[in-house]
């Protein structure tokens, strides 16, 4: 290992020697992003030797257009403490490229400063979909305040001029009281046998009805529908029409019940849609189908697949009812399945709700 970093550290200082204070920069984000877990410490504290002039430097990388190297620099901004670190953040809300946006709202829930506030009520005028949902999120963990979209409120609340009774924000679509402020998601809805006990399908499918026909004409979405097998209603996501709410809402009801519970591929066909920056998920079961069936070889392996494409996954589970005589063994350990549930939406951006 002593022979590793020895080589590592005089390849970059030949390296640097020969570069402008810019290049070393983006060396060695590029090095941090490629190395193996050892090496990152080493990289992290040659960067730190520049001191806050490579603060800026890495601002550029993150603005540039290699989203991934973006992330790469956005993470090591984090390690600074210098306030100079914490104004280049604030900056960088303003970049296109959302998926830095929702990295830097996730970064900024630990920071409880008033100008992060500010940003943040500001960012709102000019956000919608995904990221305006993280920006309310991000606003309400670091207040303890939800007056939702209402930048009006959050202005005066944050001047001292509102009164604490006035909660309500503007009214927003909702699926099993999580707001959707999306415009670009996926609906993923278990069908297995288990779920006709305790009527807990028609009530997924009328929390669903509901919520697709409040959803606004530039939103786009789809349906995924699973048991053991996947089951996408389209291979791509659509525009909300009264034609494709009634298509999906047919294709949802006239799916037969299915055996199995195969949330991994489920999760997986879901995140791999073009476009997606939402997932709403709901089962009553536990995984017993699919490649990954341990929650935790799931929650490691879909933390795989979206970790750099920062997608938000709510979960909802149902757990009305009871299963019928001589099924009782098939029923889940609840508290077991509501502890997976809230683990896969916390390790996603999401919001999650038990239905009993």
């Amino acid at each position: 290992m002593f022979l590793k970093r020895s080589f590592f550290f005089f390849f970059f200082c030949v390296g640097w020697a020969q570069s402008s204070q810019e290049n070393a920069v983006l060396s060695l984000v590029r090095l941090y992003q490629s190395r193996e877990e050892w090496s990152r410490p080493s990289v992290l504290e040659t960067l730190k030797t520049l001191g806050p002039q490579a603060i800026p430097i890495l601002g550029k990388i993150i603005q540039g257009k290699d989203y991934l190297l973006g992330v790469t620099a956005l993470e090591l901004l984090t390690k600074y403490e210098e306030p100079a670190g914490l104004q280049e953040m604030l900056e960088l809300l303003k970049v296109k490229e959302w998926r830095i946006k929702v990295s830097l709202l996730q970064i900024l829930r630990t920071r409880k400063d008033s100008s992060v506030l500010l940003a943040l009520v500001e960012m709102m005028d000019r956000e919608e979909g995904r990221v305006l949902n993280d920006v309310i999120d991000t606003l309400h963990l670091l207040s303890g305040k939800k007056f939702g979209t209402d930048s009006v409120k959050w202005r005066k609340y944050l001047a001292g001029e509102l009164s604490e009774e006035e909660l309500e924000g503007k009214s927003v679509p909702l699926y099993f009281d999580i707001a959707v402020y999306s415009k670009k998601v996926v609906f993923v809805m278990d069908v297995s046998y288990s779920m006709s006990w305790g009527n807990r399908r028609e009530i997924a499918e009328q929390n669903l009805t509901q919520t697709l026909q409040t959803l606004k004409g530039d939103v786009e979405f789809n349906l995924i529908l699973f048991g053991d097998q996947i089951h996408p209603w389209k291979p791509k996501l659509v525009k909300v029409t009264s034609l494709h709410i009634r298509q999906a809402v047919q294709r949802m009801k006239a799916i037969p019940l299915k055996s199995g519970t195969n949330t991994y591929e489920a999760l997986e066909v879901a995140l791999n849609l073009e476009g997606v920056d939402t997932i709403f998920f709901l089962s009553d079961g536990y995984p017993t189908f699919g490649p990954f069936r341990k929650p935790e070889e799931i929650l490691r392996e879909l933390a795989k697949i979206n970790q750099n494409k920062k997608i938000r996954i709510n979960t909802i589970g149902i757990f009305r009812g009871s299963p019928p005589e001589g099924h009782q063994d098939s029923e889940p350990d609840k508290e077991e399945l509501k502890k997976f549930m809230k683990d896969l939406a916390e390790a996603h951006f999401g919001s999650y709700r038990f239905i009993q």
